[in-house]
Formats: C-alpha cells, sequence, structure tokens
C-alpha cells in the first residue's frame, strides 16, 4: 500500500505501531522527528529526500518540529491486518 501523509507545523502525533507492518518511508517536504524508545533515545531527523523504516511493532511517533511549514510524506506499507495500534508512552511502560 502507498500513501501520502501530511502534517502541519508544530503537530506531535501520539504514540503507536503499525501492527505487523513495515512501513518504509520518504520526506518530500518540511522536516520530521521520529522518535521510538523511553525517552525518546531512538530519534532520527529528516530532512527532504530522506528515507526510513519503521519494523512492525515498534512503538514510535512523529513530530513536525516546524512552527511555520507542514511537511509530506511518502509512506509505503508491507504487512497485513490493522494498521494503527495507538499505544501508552513508552515512559509509563
Amino acid at each position: 500500500m502507498v500513501l501520502r501523509a501530511r502534517s502541519e507545523p508544530g503537530v506531535i502525533s501520539g504514540w503507536h505501531t503499525h501492527g505487523d507492518y513495515h512501513v518504509y518511508g520518504y520526506l518530500v517536504s518540511g522536516t520530521a522527528r521520529l522518535e521510538s524508545g523511553p525517552d525518546e533515545v531512538d530519534a532520527i531527523f529528516l530532512q527532504p529526500g530522506d528515507f526510513f523504516h519503521v519494523p512492525p511493532h515498534t512503538a514510535h511517533r512523529e513530530i513536525n518540529p516546524s512552527r511555520e511549514q507542514g511537511n509530506e510524506f511518502i509512506l509505503f506499507l508491507q504487512g497485513s491486518g490493522q494498521m494503527v495500534y495507538n499505544v501508552e508512552d513508552p515512559e509509563h511502560d
């Protein structure tokens, strides 16, 4: 499945997983930060043209750090079943 996702400036998603799906993404425009793990120790910063991978069952969240510009991703999902599971903040596990 291929999806296009956008977020407004300053948006922070809730913590979630994509179940059995592998998510491969490409940042088209804007900037982003992907966080996973307690204390957000596994964080990557993305610029336009960057690719990333989120393995199945990985709790994470996306942040648009810009206060002025939205961002846009192209996402490629490989797997089956429910695509999004909301989870608790890893700090509370």
